[in-house]
């Protein structure tokens, strides 16, 4: 097993429609010593993102707007991707978790998201990525 050092940064897409949520998860983020590839303000932007520039993991608003959901977002990129995915949600409903549920992610946060509950989970995905 490698040391917490000699572990890649994740490169991370940001899919947040709310501006100033996705500016601080990105500063947040940056400050801990990950790459932000973009804070994607719809699910639209999200997929051109990815079809540029591979991503290590999707931080997924649950909910986007007039957008497409992240739940349609996810799907559609996974038809072309296969990032590690943290959804995040303003909500925390048993309904917003079942949904979730069928779609393999590899965490969950509520709104307002913790910073060290998002390392945690960070982490965990990168020592999976590395094994």
């Amino acid at each position: 097993m490698k040391s917490k050092n000699q572990i890649k940064p994740l490169k991370i897409l940001i899919v947040e429609d709310e501006a100033i949520i996705g500016m601080a998860l990105a500063a947040d983020l940056e400050d801990s010593g990950y790459e932000v590839a973009e804070v994607a303000g719809s699910g639209e932007e999200a997929l051109e993102t990815i079809k540029k520039q591979p991503v290590d993991l999707l931080l997924l608003d649950i909910k986007l707007g007039n957008s497409m959901s992240g739940i349609e977002t996810l799907k559609k990129i996974r038809e072309i991707a296969n990032p590690a995915v943290i959804i995040i949600s303003g909500n925390s409903e048993t309904k917003t978790f079942q949904q979730i549920q069928d779609l393999k992610v590899d965490g969950f946060l509520v709104k307002p998201v913790n910073l060290l509950d998002l390392q945690e989970l960070l982490h965990s995905v990168q020592e999976r990525q590395e094994e």
